[in-house]
Parts: structure tokens; C-alpha cells; sequence
């Protein structure tokens, strides 16, 4: 009985003491979730954003944005922001938006 009870109690401070070690880090994905959540920032909730179209298919990314920032993600219609892999070009008539980013550029319509 009391044994138990002792037992059950260190093993919920253990837990608790692990999933404390663990907040405000991300497990997967690091370097895109800080991507997006920089390129959420910078255009604000309700944005959606241009990409090429085959970003359509990105499941994993149209949430993230989603989730992070209630961005959307359009591959049908233009928009006043662009989003590309970095290193790759958008449309004429845009414009690099300077950000912190590693694997995600984001484009502005000049």
C-alpha cells in the first residue's frame, strides 16, 4: 500500500520533471518551425501566401502554417507574398524579403 503509493508518487516527479525539460523545444522540424514562424510575423494572421504548385501537395507544410500562424498556402491565384524553397527565384514583379530564414524565402510584390 504505502510502498506503492511512494512509487507512483517519484514516477509522476520524474514525469513531470522531464516534460519540464523538454518545453518551448521542438523535437522535429526545427529549423522549419522557426522558418515559419519568422515568415508569420513578418505577414501577419490571415495572410495567405503564393507558392509554386507543387507545395500543394506539402500537407506537413500547409499546417504548420497554419497551426503556427493562420497563414494559408495558394498555389492557384497570385498574391502579395511569395513563398519558395531558399535560393529559389519568384515570380516578376517581387521583391526578397530580408529574414532570418534557412530553408524557406519569403517574397513580397513590389
Amino acid at each position: 500500500g504505502r510502498l506503492l503509493e511512494k512509487m507512483a508518487g517519484v514516477l509522476l516527479l520524474v514525469v513531470a520533471l522531464v516534460s519540464c525539460s523538454f518545453w518551448g523545444k521542438f523535437r522535429r522540424d526545427e529549423v522549419q518551425i522557426r522558418d515559419i514562424t519568422a515568415i508569420c510575423a513578418k505577414v501577419g494572421k490571415g495572410t495567405t501566401l503564393g507558392t509554386p504548385p507543387h507545395f500543394s501537395d506539402q500537407w506537413l507544410l500547409h499546417a504548420y502554417f497554419g497551426r503556427l500562424g493562420n497563414v494559408s498556402l495558394d498555389a492557384q491565384n497570385q498574391h502579395d507574398y511569395w513563398l519558395m524553397e531558399k535560393g529559389g527565384t519568384a515570380p516578376d514583379g517581387f521583391q526578397l524579403v530580408m529574414l532570418d530564414t534557412k530553408q524557406w524565402s519569403l517574397w513580397q510584390r513590389k
